[in-house]
């Protein structure tokens, strides 16, 4: 790409020509308009005299509302996301025709579970389904619950309470002609940073019977 390549020896017209036409390997934007294209070089060449935005003491942010998170995540003050649940689904497509076969929320929220408010999906969910050959999806949750669930319907086949978070993704293995499932827990199941306690990160096995 010219930009990469030599910004400084780049002239503005070959700079504007290689984003709005593309060059390389690279697309070519021909939706931008002119004005911010030229205001895009500008700052590629002068960055430093662009004005910046720090923290809160920017007078500019004073009036305004802003919501700020150190993970990226934006939460109301009694820890939820600030968007309606459900917060995680799990959706299975027909791949032929790009139609969902069936979506249905995964795990809920402690608390809100605790108050009789089920089928909210986890909140933060970190973790990626395996799906077996005999057609079950396995997945563990925030809530620290795991779940089998049919692969035609969506539906809840088996659970087991693991008592903590899990994260990332199951590992499925055989030793000695038998099946495992492997499950990482090692994440906090609090909503905000009260909430949460340190833990103990372990690894929960599940054996298929004999």
């Amino acid at each position: 790409m010219l930009i990469e390549r030599d910004l400084a020896a780049s002239s503005d017209e070959q700079i504007f020509n290689a984003i709005q036409q593309g060059q390389g390997s690279m697309p070519g934007f021909p939706a931008i308009a002119e004005a911010d294209t030229r205001l895009l070089i500008e700052f590629l060449k002068n960055p430093a005299t662009f004005p910046r935005i720090v923290g809160d003491q920017d007078p500019q942010l004073e009036s305004s509302t802003r919501f700020t998170s150190g993970f990226g995540l934006v939460r109301a003050s009694n820890g939820l996301l600030i968007i309606s649940p459900p917060w995680t689904t799990l959706t299975a497509y027909d791949l032929n025709s790009g139609e969902i076969e069936w979506q249905r929320p995964i795990g809920d929220a402690p608390e809100l579970a605790a108050k009789g408010i089920r089928n909210t999906g986890s909140t933060f969910q970190k973790m990626a389904p395996v799906v077996t050959a005999s057609g079950l999806i396995f997945i563990g949750c925030r809530d620290g619950v795991v779940r089998a669930l049919d692969s035609q319907k969506g539906s809840t086949v088996w659970e087991a309470e693991v008592g903590v978070a899990m994260e990332g993704i199951p590992a499925v293995y055989e030793v000695d002609g038998r099946q495992y499932l492997l499950f990482c827990a090692s994440a906090q199941m609090g909503l905000t940073p009260e909430m949460e306690a340190p833990i103990e990160g372990l690894y929960v096995a599940f054996a298929l019977p004999d």
